[in-house]
């Protein structure tokens, strides 16, 4: 037991010996690397990056409808939609348009929630805020112009069926009018037929009426798809390069490079 610790003693001696002994090559590796970091950073242009918060809401048109018919399925955001949306060419090209020189964005989920965070990096921080502003805004922007126009559409159908059930309480009420003025059995059932029938297409018709009413008045608010709870602020930092970072990582590859370089050349010499 003894000898197997006086051996580890000595090898680890002869570890220290070694890197003594080739400690110059150590150092010249080590001073290598640092340069080599410190000229990376001092040659990269910086960037920075800058976060807007957005809150993804369900369009006002899915919400209105679904006002509007209980029994369908409750409205959800689909998240990732969403995130593919934001990153879309459409998206993309109206906020360059906005913001000349905008650059691509990146959209994260906020863990498990509705929110998501809209960054954008540019060489100017002003222009990163800009574009990360422009990003969530124009999302929000389309997702209303599609909710006016899912409207506008259910606003036809719903015209359609109006207009349907308008023609036949015209005929049926034209129907009543025609009837006999005798009190006939037969007449007075006809009557009765008639009015029922007339009765039910009356509640139908204040139905579609209630419904246009909303869908009109929803697409005239012109809101839903979304909102922006954190504006992106201009960076007063750059997001890279990190010269800190870099010259930690640079030491840590200058002294493996280093130690692996002094122990081969310790080999190879023997």
């Amino acid at each position: 037991m003894d000898d197997q610790h006086g051996e580890k003693q000595l090898y680890l001696r002869d570890y220290v010996q070694i890197l003594w002994r080739r400690r110059w090559t150590i150092i010249l590796v080590l001073i290598i690397a640092i340069g080599g970091g410190v000229a990376y950073d001092a040659l990269t242009t910086p960037e920075y990056s800058a976060t807007a918060q957005l809150q993804l809401t369900p369009q006002l048109s899915a919400t209105v409808q679904q006002a509007s018919n209980p029994t369908a399925l409750p409205v959800v955001v689909d998240v990732p939609t969403a995130i593919q949306v934001i990153q879309s060419i459409s998206v993309q090209d109206a906020v360059t348009k906005q913001v000349p020189g905008a650059s691509s964005v990146s959209v994260n989920q906020v863990q498990l929630t509705n929110v998501v965070n809209v960054s954008v990096s540019s060489t100017s921080a002003k222009l990163a805020a800009q574009a990360a502003n422009a990003y969530a805004a124009e999302y929000i922007s389309e997702q209303q112009q599609q909710a006016v126009e899912a409207l506008t559409n259910a606003e036809q159908i719903v015209q359609t069926h109006i207009s349907g059930l308008q023609t036949q309480i015209n005929s049926v009420q034209a129907q009543i009018a025609a009837l006999p003025t005798d009190t006939s059995a037969s007449t007075l059932g006809q009557a009765q037929s008639l009015q029922t029938q007339l009765a039910a297409l009356q509640t139908q018709l204040a139905t579609y009426q209630g419904q246009l009413g909303q869908y009109q008045s929803a697409a005239s608010l012109n809101t839903g798809g979304g909102r922006i709870i954190g504006q992106a602020p201009v960076p007063t930092k750059p997001s890279s390069p990190k010269p800190v970072t870099d010259i930690a990582l640079a030491v840590i590859i200058g002294l493996v490079i280093g130690l692996g370089i002094a122990l081969l050349r310790e080999y190879y010499d023997e």
